[in-house]
């Protein structure tokens, strides 16, 4: 199993980041990689709420939150990203004085035995960290302009730590 994480300080309340985190069917909207999104539940968010993205470069994934604490995280389980065993993806805030420290947190396992784990030190772990910092970009770019992010957006990824 391999975990990874990435932060990201935005510049806007707590109640702000987590409001746009919090609109679970709303990721297309800050997430540059996520091309569309539609829940597939009838409840907007919280627990067992699912979505479908279709992303770029890995086609449809299903998305499912496990966990959920209002104001503060969720995690959700991937399915159908080709050779991952498994995805579990943590997106928290925090405050920082008047600004908001938005974290994610990806912890997954490749499949294929020993051959899995050359695949995830040679490819998947940089994908993966590119990823996290593209859509941590993103969220901050969104929360502070309101506009929307796709894969063309010229955002700073430098400040994902």
């Amino acid at each position: 199993m391999s975990v990874l994480s990435k932060q990201i300080r935005i510049d806007a309340p707590v109640e702000s980041v987590w409001k746009v985190l919090a609109d679970y069917g709303g990721v297309a909207k800050w997430a540059p990689s996520v091309n569309h999104a539609v829940l597939t539940t009838e409840s907007k968010g919280g627990i067992d709420c699912e979505r479908q993205c279709d992303v770029a470069g890995f086609g449809k994934v299903k998305e499912r939150i496990v966990e959920w604490e209002e104001g503060s995280h969720y995690t959700f389980t991937v399915e159908g990203i080709g050779p991952m065993k498994f995805v579990r993806s943590n997106w928290s805030v925090r405050p920082d004085g008047n600004m908001t420290i938005a974290i994610v947190t990806i912890d997954f396992k490749v499949k294929f035995g020993p051959l899995g784990a050359l695949m995830d030190r040679l490819v998947v772990r940089l994908n993966i960290r590119k990823q996290m910092v593209l859509s941590l970009a993103g969220l901050k770019h969104y929360v502070e302009t309101g506009e929307e992010v796709t894969l063309t957006t010229e955002i700073p990824l430098a400040q994902a730590a």
